[in-house]
């Protein structure tokens, strides 16, 4: 996923781990900074599903194994991971239903993404 682009899946990584990267401004220049490593039992896309905002990060699958403490099969890259994904209409038709559990995870995925920025 690269910034600007629109989460369309709930994402939860069951094998493998993710990195987010941001972009910070210096001197007119962009620079691409690694924000955070996702591991096994992480998740991403939450924030942007709720709010309907495009993603402000780029998320990079795998590659790095000191990380990585999954249960990946033998001859598996280090770039493959496994994700399991709620597509971002069913997650909106699920959390429309309960209002105090859409403005838990709203507020749950506001103090997750200030951790990042």
């Amino acid at each position: 996923m690269k910034k600007g682009d629109k989460v369309r899946v709930l994402q939860f990584f069951y094998v493998g781990v993710a990195h987010i990267f941001g972009y910070r401004e210096w001197n007119g220049e962009t620079y691409r900074l690694q924000v955070a490593t996702l591991g096994e039992g992480s998740w991403f896309g939450d924030y942007q599903i709720l709010t309907d905002l495009l993603s402000s990060w780029d998320l990079v699958a795998g590659g790095d194994h000191e990380f990585d403490n999954s249960k990946k099969a033998k001859g598996v890259p280090p770039e493959h991971i496994l994700v399991y994904a709620i597509e971002a209409n069913v997650l909106r038709k699920i959390v429309n239903q309960y209002p105090a559990f859409q403005s838990f995870l709203v507020t749950r995925s506001m103090a997750r993404r200030s951790y990042f920025t």
